[in-house]
């Protein structure tokens, strides 16, 4: 017997930093043609930094990033797109990256992004564009 259970995830700003670091360089690259990011609240940037480092970054503090396909198809990608791809791949892709708190001290699951290669951040970013892998 199999059981649907949901269970609410924390993503951190360091966790999509990661996922998004392992998609452009080596997930996405066969069929993303370019980025470019836009905006974001860079308030929000660690206390040593003051500024942002790599264009996903826009993403992270919760700007945009703009992917180009096929040479000139260009789509938005935001957080709550990046967060509905993170969802699908979570449910299609059977995740169990998962680290369930232990004890009073952490409140939160949080998924370990140790765990995402690039092919899975791949998918994630698919999933957040297309809703769908369209390319594989």
């Amino acid at each position: 017997m199999v059981h649907t259970v949901n269970v609410k995830i924390k993503v951190t700003s360091s966790e999509i930093d990661d996922i998004m670091c392992t998609a452009i360089e080596g997930g996405i690259n066969y069929w993303c043609d370019g980025y470019y990011g836009s905006g974001g609240d860079f308030s929000l940037l660690p206390e040593n930094q003051v500024e942002i480092k790599y264009e996903w970054e826009h993403l992270v503090y919760n700007g945009y990033l703009t992917m180009i396909e096929d040479g000139n198809i260009e789509h938005k990608l935001d957080q709550e797109k990046f967060m509905k791809g993170l969802q699908m791949y979570i449910d299609k892709h059977n995740v169990t990256t998962i680290n369930q708190p232990c004890g009073l001290a952490s409140k939160y699951t949080t998924i370990d992004t140790g765990d995402i290669d690039a092919d899975g951040a791949d998918c994630i970013v698919q999933y957040a564009l297309f809703g769908e892998l369209k390319y594989c």
